[in-house]
Parts: structure tokens; C-alpha cells; sequence
């Protein structure tokens, strides 16, 4: 393989809250632990333009004080954090 890198094309973003930010990234393997927040970060599987839409995700989500939404608790996950 010339390149073994960036070859993932599918990935599934976790939110986070720290302080006032929400944080999009990946657990840490066998645990709900958010292990790494994309933000200036790259996850070297992922295509690279994958992780720049993440990163600007996450930028736009703090930049607008957007809340995610929990699907099963069908209320705002970071109400109570």
C-alpha cells in the first residue's frame, strides 16, 4: 500500500461537553470515554476531507452556541453537563 493513511471513508461522531464547548470525536476503545476531539486535531484513518468537515462542524456548533439533541433521551444532551 503506497498510502496507509486517510482510508477510512465512514466514521460516527460523539459529542462531548468541556466547560462552555462541545466537542466532536471518538471513543476510547471499550469505553464511552471521548479519547480524541477532532477540533485542530486529524484522525490519520479518516479521509482528510472528512476530518475537515468535523473540525469545521465543531467550530461552527461552539461558533453558534448550537446544542446536540440526544435521540434517546429526546432532549438536549448537554442541558444538565
Amino acid at each position: 500500500m503506497e498510502d496507509p493513511w486517510h482510508y477510512r471513508n465512514k466514521i460516527h461522531l460523539h459529542v462531548k461537553k468541556e466547560g462552555h464547548r462541545v466537542k466532536l470525536g471518538f471513543y476510547a476503545e471499550g469505553t464511552y470515554e471521548l479519547a480524541t476531539g477532532l477540533g485542530h486535531q486529524t484522525c490519520l484513518l479518516v479521509d482528510k476531507q472528512i476530518n475537515q468537515v468535523a473540525a469545521t462542524l465543531e467550530e461552527f456548533i461552539n461558533k453558534h452556541a448550537v446544542s446536540p439533541y440526544h435521540w434517546q433521551k429526546k432532549e438536549d444532551c448537554c442541558a444538565t453537563s
